[in-house]
């Protein structure tokens, strides 16, 4: 498989969850979190993953090799290490 990076958009990861908020809707309550994101450093955020590349502004994007079955909203491009990695969230709290 291929990773299509974008080489100049760095990408968040949350780091922690503040701010509880709770709402009733149809008579549920629930509590919601507000998001506290901090970027990841070398990072570049990968737009598609495909099985076969095909021709890119090579200023601003970059194929790279990845593995099977991942999905691009739930990975990153090291550029340090050259290398595709998972995004680590911190969990969300349980309610």
């Amino acid at each position: 498989m291929k990773a299509l990076v974008e080489l100049h958009v760095p990408v968040e990861k949350i780091v922690s969850w503040t701010d509880p908020v709770e709402s009733t809707i149809d008579g549920e309550t629930m509590t919601r979190y507000t998001r506290n994101k901090e970027v990841i450093a070398d990072s570049a955020r990968v737009c598609e993953v495909a099985e076969n590349s095909f021709d890119v502004n090579p200023t601003n994007l970059l194929w790279v090799d990845c593995e099977d079955g991942i999905k691009a909203e739930e990975v990153y491009y090291d550029k340090v290490s050259q290398t595709v990695k998972p995004i680590n969230h911190v969990a969300p709290p349980s309610s």
